[in-house]
């Protein structure tokens, strides 16, 4: 399992593939990361994550279209870690 930084980084890369290269204002991976440090979770299952971060953003009725920390912070709490048994 990656580590925290690791983790960190992981969101980094796959926030900016899904925000045309930019990371948006106001996204703290290192905070995502402690989020998912005790979780044990995998690349795959931070992409999943920010893909659904990612969806929620092109919805937004508001018409703001970023991915935002709180969404990703949800949807953390809300998944189960692929690697959990």
């Amino acid at each position: 399992m990656p580590t925290c930084d690791g983790i960190a980084k992981i969101f980094e890369i796959h926030i900016k593939k899904r925000s045309q290269g930019v990371m948006p204002n106001g996204i703290d991976t290192k905070a995502l990361a402690r989020l998912c440090a005790n979780g044990m979770y995998s690349g795959a299952d931070i992409a999943s994550i920010v893909k659904e971060a990612a969806e929620i953003a092109y919805l937004d009725p508001a018409g703001i279209r970023n991915i935002r920390q709180s969404d990703l912070e949800t949807l953390i709490k809300k998944t189960v870690s692929s690697c959990k048994s």
